[in-house]
C-alpha cells in the first residue's frame, strides 16, 4: 500500500486486525443529488474505536461534478470515505458508540450538554480536528475499504484544493450551512 497506513488519520496501527465496512443503505433525495442513510453506518479500521454515522444523515457523498460521474461516481468507491468526511465537515467531530469504556472529556461533555438524547448513545470524538484531518479520513477510509489507493489520493488532493469554502462555511454557520441539519446535532 502506498503512502501512510490506512488508519493514519485515525491514529491506528494496523497489526493484522480486520477492517469492517458494511455497505451503507441509503435513499436518494433532492432529485438524486443527495442521499439519506436509512440505517446507522458503523465502520472500523483495525483495532480503532468503531465510528458511527447515524441513520438520517444526509450527504452528497463525493462532491464530483456531474460531467465526471462516468469516471468518478460520487456513490462509487469514494462513498465509504465520503460519509465520515462529510459528517466531520458538517459537525466538526465524529461519533463512536458508548460502550461505557470511554471517558469523553470536557469538549465532548460541552457538546453533549443539553443534547445528550440527540446523540442516541454515541459520543463525539475527534472534536476540533482540522480540515486536513477530515480530508485524511476520506483518503484513509477509502483505501481501507476499497484498496483504491490512486483514486483515494486523487480525491484527497482535490478536496485539499476545493474543500476550504465548505469547511469555512460549516465552521462559521454550523451543520445548517448548506442544508437543514439532518440530525439535529450541534456543531463544533
Amino acid at each position: 500500500m502506498e503512502g501512510p497506513g490506512a488508519g493514519a488519520a485515525l491514529g491506528v496501527e494496523e497489526t493484522g486486525a480486520m477492517n469492517h465496512f458494511p455497505e451503507p443503505k441509503f435513499e436518494f433525495i433532492k432529485g438524486g443529488i443527495q442521499a439519506r442513510l436509512l440505517d446507522d453506518w458503523v465502520y472500523q479500521i483495525g483495532n480503532s474505536r468503531p465510528i458511527i454515522i447515524p441513520e438520517g444523515f444526509e450527504t452528497d457523498f463525493a462532491s464530483v461534478p456531474r460531467p465526471l460521474w462516468p469516471i468518478a461516481s460520487p456513490m462509487g468507491i469514494l462513498r465509504y470515505g465520503s460519509l465520515p468526511h462529510d459528517f466531520g465537515y458538517q459537525h466538526g467531530y465524529l461519533l463512536t458508540p458508548d460502550f461505557g469504556d470511554y471517558q469523553p472529556g470536557a469538549r465532548a461533555e460541552a457538546i453533549m450538554n443539553g443534547h445528550k438524547y440527540a446523540f442516541g448513545g454515541n459520543i463525539p470524538i475527534c472534536i476540533g480536528e482540522s480540515r486536513k484531518y477530515f480530508d485524511q479520513v476520506l483518503r484513509d477510509v477509502t483505501i481501507s475499504a476499497t484498496d483504491a489507493t490512486c483514486r483515494a489520493w486523487g480525491a484527497y488532493c482535490l478536496v485539499r484544493i476545493g474543500g476550504g469554502i465548505s469547511w469555512a462555511k460549516y465552521r462559521k454557520v454550523g451543520p445548517i450551512a448548506f442544508n437543514k441539519n439532518s440530525l439535529g446535532l450541534p456543531g463544533y
